[in-house]
């Protein structure tokens, strides 16, 4: 920790917002209990004064700056809104850029994101919305308990979208809106020589399933190998490299053209904390190299938690952020190096998979016997194929060589025809999906994590012994 300033500040953000978590789910008395116990093992590892200090009083600094600079005054009402589109998983957008108005009250600047809820055939919405469209809504907002805490509920008759609005477009519109409309062209392309369009296209975009294999990814316990993460951008950026290499040997030009299609496929993915993450993260990395400076990979970490904390502070307290930079922080202080074969890369699945249980039942309630397991298996397997073959596809229809995306296409409908049967098959097995009683959900929190700190730490020196760093 002597070289990593960046990381210790990132994690005095991360634990403040388990703090806050805590404090809003039990009380006062389980965020000091929570306060207390991380108190107890940053004095056990840490010695120097200065980052005692940043790991007790930054983190409370840090929450009373969330809390009270950037809470909104909204209320619940019904609201008529106007909003570009960022993100769009299933039957919901999230937007940014919003004005509501409440009644026939002046129109109000929102500063935040909304996620707007619709009803009715989703996929059906998607075919005039895409990333970067404005759009207008009238429905009920209510104040959620998840990111970004306020929703509006509208009728399918109650939204308008306008692909093109001059007055408020600019020039980071225009750039999401000819991404999302180049997305948007590969799905359709993909329903049209598919059966199982909304799973191939969810392996590659992070897009929500129809409502049938939604919910039987969700009762198996494997929804989650559905978001775009750093794997994907991973793999993006060696298949750009390796491309590039016909073209060019240059090292600086293949990292430079990795850079910005990673950049450009993570703005297709929209405003998604893991996606966002990988992209920042896999960037800065390449960024050094070109310079030839060599920087901590922990303090890179924390230098990317940083950046999207400066760009939305509330993001912070979303599931989505913290479980993505948890396991990318697990997985980083386990290994040192990255899995060389699939043996390795199941086993660091099942590590990351098993040190994020507490998280899992603090945000989500619910335990999947079977969803570490079957991560592990299927990641290496059938997940990567599948990434690799729709990410292949997408470049090639995008460059209008249509008859190589069918290829892929057409190479990937196997592994979603598996999933689906292996779905099917989990439904009928028992103790699938355990859901936790609530007033268990705090007590099982800070007992899975004891046992995934004490589980972290055996693995961490397991790895040390075998490199030789310790005796």
């Amino acid at each position: 920790m002597e070289k990593r300033p960046l990381l210790i500040v990132f994690l005095s953000l991360f634990l403040s917002v388990l703090i806050l978590e805590i404090a809003r789910l039990s009380g006062m008395y389980g965020a000091l209990l929570l306060s207390f116990f991380l108190m107890l093992l940053v004095l056990l590892v840490l010695k120097k004064s200065y980052r005692i200090f940043l790991f007790i009083f930054l983190p409370f600094f840090l929450s009373f700056m969330i809390l009270n600079t950037f809470k909104t005054d909204l209320k619940e009402v019904e609201t008529s809104l106007v909003a570009r589109v960022i993100h769009i998983r299933g039957n919901s957008f999230l937007v940014d850029r919003v004005k509501t108005q409440s009644g026939i009250g002046t129109w109000k600047k929102v500063n935040g994101r909304i996620r707007i809820v619709f009803d009715g055939d989703e996929y059906k919405k998607k075919n005039f919305v895409n990333i970067g469209t404005w759009i207008f809504a009238k429905g009920i907002l209510k104040k959620t308990r998840q990111y970004p805490f306020f929703t509006v509920y509208v009728n399918s008759s109650d939204i308008r979208s306008y692909g093109f609005a001059p007055y408020f477009d600019d020039f980071s519109t225009e750039v999401l809106y000819r991404l999302g409309r180049l997305r948007k062209n590969y799905e359709d392309f993909i329903r049209e020589n598919s059966s199982n369009w909304d799973i191939i296209s969810a392996v590659i975009f992070g897009t929500a399933p129809g409502y049938e294999n939604k919910n039987l990814l969700l009762n198996s316990g494997i929804y989650h190998l559905f978001v775009v993460s750093g794997l994907h951008v991973n793999l993006l950026m060696y298949i750009i490299y390796f491309l590039t290499g016909f073209i060019s040997t240059n090292f600086r030009i293949r990292c430079l053209m990795s850079m910005t299609f990673i950049t450009l496929y993570s703005l297709t993915i929209g405003y998604s904390f893991p996606a966002i993450r990988a992209m920042l993260m896999i960037n800065l990395i390449l960024f050094f190299k070109l310079l030839d400076y060599p920087q901590d990979k922990f303090n890179v970490l924390g230098l990317c938690g940083i950046l999207i904390f400066l760009l939305d502070p509330l993001s912070v307290l979303s599931a989505s952020f913290q479980m993505s930079f948890a396991s990318t922080f697990i997985f980083m202080m386990v290994f040192d190096k990255k899995p060389e074969n699939l043996l390795e890369s199941s086993k660091a699945t099942f590590n990351a998979s098993i040190s994020l249980i507490p998280l899992t039942i603090l945000y989500f309630g619910n335990v999947y016997p079977l969803s570490t397991i079957l991560s592990s298996l299927l990641l290496p397997t059938t997940i990567i194929p599948m990434i690799l073959g729709g990410i292949m596809g997408f470049i090639f229809q995008s460059v209008k060589l249509n008859f190589l995306s069918v290829i892929f296409i057409k190479g990937v409908e196997p592994f979603a025809n598996f999933i689906k049967l292996l779905t099917q098959l989990l439904l009928k097995v028992p103790l699938v999906s355990l859901k936790v009683p609530e007033n268990l959900r705090i007590a099982l929190f800070y007992l899975t994590l004891s046992l995934a700190i004490f589980w972290l730490s055996s693995l961490r020196r397991i790895f040390l012994k075998q490199s030789g760093q310790i005796p």
